[in-house]
């Protein structure tokens, strides 16, 4: 212990002392008044009532003998009970002194060595702070009891993780905007050096109107999946780094199929295909509807992009009491199966994607759809197409 808390503990047990002795003093002193008094009446009765002087003595709490001649009644100063009482008294005054002493001399001690146990816990809890500091996070499990040092020591374990794994994830945050934002750099690279060459072939005035129409076009279809990309990959940046609020709300899936097909609706015209979907009107879901339908339209969008001119693709939904699932099934080249555990992630392009796929459109309705409490799979054959299975757990 430190000097100073010895010093105080010195004080307060000294303090302590001259109380108890004060204490003790008086009640011991009260004890021998009581006697005398006892005496005094014992002789009294034995002298009886005609000594006058005898009651004015009593009544002085004064020893009779002192002031009374009872050798007559063979009561002398030598065998006074008077006597052995007050040598008793100052016997038991300075035992109980002692005693005293003794007794908080040994409380001084106990509390000296339980204040030294406790100081040395809170060394080891500082300790162990430092510890955890310095990226050691191990849990003495042996060192774990019942006492409010040790759920100190626990509870401050469990701040400082917390803390520690908030700053991991900043630091995760920065450095997945980082490579967002590295990613968005490296794939409008390819467009934009295609505008550029297009835009230095239209400073030809010998350029006939429909080539220039053309490379018109072609910049325009650059510039659009320049903003798609961008926009994608801002949107998954938002997701990485937690900034996204999704809304829950009652969501009908009919009506939300509805709207993906409306969405869609040009590119299966494009291919001649039909869009089949069986599903209630009276099923609904909990989640947020505006990211659902684009997480549902780019999976709809990749059904059709793997599907053949000419076919379909169904949409299924089933609802129970434990789950909502929505089966997307396309009829189209299918995905190799050493490929399917990657086609959810992001810039992963199967080796028969088109060559105008960016391979995100996957990624981002995976995040969405799980931010919703559901699970994407997806199960392929080649040459016989794939089917998309979501299940949104209630």
């Amino acid at each position: 212990m430190k000097k100073d808390n010895i010093k105080s503990l010195v004080i307060i047990m000294s303090l302590n002392i001259i109380l108890n002795i004060i204490f003790i003093s008086i009640t011991t002193y009260m004890e021998y008044h009581y006697y005398v008094q006892n005496v005094n009446n014992v002789i009294l009765s034995i002298i009886g009532k005609d000594e006058i002087e005898a009651v004015k003595i009593l009544n002085s709490d004064k020893p009779i003998y002192q002031e009374v001649d009872l050798t007559k009644y063979g009561i002398t100063k030598e065998s006074s009970v008077i006597n052995s009482m007050t040598k008793t008294y100052h016997q038991s005054l300075i035992i109980n002194i002692i005693v005293i002493i003794l007794i908080n001399l040994l409380v001084a001690y106990l509390l000296y060595k339980m204040l030294s146990r406790y100081r040395k816990k809170i060394i080891n809890v500082t300790k162990y702070v430092e510890d955890i500091n310095n990226h050691n996070y191990t849990l003495l499990i042996n060192e774990n009891d019942e006492g409010e040092l040790s759920k100190l020591r626990n509870e401050l374990y469990k701040i400082t993780v917390t803390l520690k794994e908030g700053n991991i994830n900043v630091s995760k945050q920065k450095e997945s905007l980082k490579e967002a934002l590295s990613d968005i750099s490296h794939q409008i690279k390819t467009p934009l050096t295609s505008i550029n060459i297009l835009l230095d072939s239209l400073d030809n005035p010998d350029m006939d109107p429909k080539t220039r129409n053309e490379f018109l076009s072609e910049i325009q279809s650059q510039v659009s999946k320049i903003e798609f990309l961008t926009l994608t990959l801002l949107k998954l940046a938002r997701f990485d780094t937690n900034t996204i609020k999704f809304k829950r709300e009652k969501i009908n899936i009919y009506q939300l199929l509805q709207d993906v097909l409306d969405n869609v609706s040009i590119l299966l015209e494009v291919k001649n295909i039909s869009l089949n979907i069986n599903c209630s009107k009276k099923i609904t879901m909990i989640g947020d509807y505006k990211w659902e339908l684009e997480a549902l339209t780019n999976i709809v969008k990749n059904a059709i992009e793997y599907s053949y001119d000419n076919s379909k693709i169904d949409i299924n939904v089933l609802d129970n009491a434990l789950y909502t699932k929505i089966n997307i099934q396309d009829y189209g080249c299918g995905i190799p199966q050493n490929e399917i555990s990657h086609i959810f992630e992001r810039f992963y392009k199967a080796s028969n994607t088109s060559k105008n796929s960016f391979g995100i459109g996957l990624s981002l309705a995976k995040k969405i759809i799980e931010e919703d409490n559901g699970h994407i799979k997806a199960i392929s054959k080649e040459n016989e197409g794939t089917l998309m299975e979501i299940k949104y757990l209630k």
